[in-house]
């Protein structure tokens, strides 16, 4: 019995980290994908091979006795996406309904994971491991945002003409609107790394990490993301309201935003040099 058990533990704590290995896969989108694919990308693989594993543990062993509680999650997601199905009966474009249900399926299956695997150890290290990706694609933001140049995924073209459009991130998305919504959704997380750590460098660094993405969302030009971050900040002041935190939140707030302003003002005059060099080069070069 011990040795079903030691097995069952071993199986789970296999799950648990392909699933983070298939978050990060997730946050990179389909910037790892074989030749710029939208089919066959990373996350999508190892999505299947954490599906398999876990049907084969449940066979094995049945439910994680454990997540017993996680299985009123269940019958919302199959309702969710009942509900979505059924909207067939008034879709005109069939083939467009099929692919954005398959997207749903896939995103409903990635939250019951997620939530299925969570524990005190899973969560924090995921949300560790996701603000990483976050610090990652800012490095690649700087550039374009002061170089105008972007990664040959994105469908922004450095345009002299068109300048503005040119300095929108986009790191390894698509677009700006992309990119905006990616950083709307895990930034204000730095905010309660920032109260809940108990190192006293990362307390300061992460309000410092929250404003630069703040910045590049203003510096995307989504006005949708802009709100949502927006609102974002409220909620976290607000939770911290009755509380005896209020006063550590609001300088963490205020901080974040200071710096997001920070890059606002300081940022355009480096851009307006180096876009000034690139006309320059640009008029020394000969016409062929």
């Amino acid at each position: 019995m011990a040795a079903l058990e030691t097995a069952e533990a071993r199986s789970w704590r296999l799950q648990q980290w392909i699933w983070l290995v298939a978050v990060v896969c997730g946050a990179f989108g389909v910037f790892l994908s074989y030749h710029g694919s939208s089919v066959f990308y990373a996350f999508r693989l190892v999505f299947a091979v954490e599906v398999v594993l876990f049907l084969v543990h449940l066979v094995r062993f049945g439910w994680p006795k454990e997540r017993i509680a996680v299985r009123w999650l269940l019958p919302l997601l199959l309702f969710w996406f009942v509900w979505a199905a059924a909207s067939v009966a008034w879709s005109i474009d069939r083939s467009a309904w099929a692919h954005n249900l398959f997207l749903l399926a896939l995103g409903l299956a990635s939250l019951g994971l997620t939530a299925l695997y969570s524990d005190d150890r899973f969560l924090p290290r995921m949300m560790v491991v996701l603000l990483a990706t976050v610090v990652l694609s800012y490095f690649i933001a700087f550039w374009e945002n002061l170089t105008g140049h972007h990664l040959s995924i994105s469908t922004i073209v450095f345009s002299l003409k068109n300048p503005v459009r040119s300095v929108h991130p986009t790191a390894w998305f698509h677009n700006e609107n992309d990119y905006a919504s990616y950083l709307a959704i895990l930034t204000p997380w730095f905010l309660p790394l920032a109260q809940a750590t108990k190192r006293r460098w990362l307390r300061w660094l992460s309000p410092v990490l929250a404003g630069i993405g703040i910045y590049f969302i203003i510096a995307t030009s989504a006005r949708i993301d802009i709100i949502a971050v927006g609102i974002g900040l409220l909620v976290f002041l607000l939770l911290h309201l009755w509380g005896h935190t209020l006063g550590k939140a609001l300088v963490t707030v205020v901080v974040a935003i200071a710096v997001s302003q920070l890059f606002v003002y300081a940022l355009p005059p480096l851009q307006t040099a180096i876009f000034r060099a690139e006309k320059e080069s640009a008029g020394q070069v000969p016409s062929s």
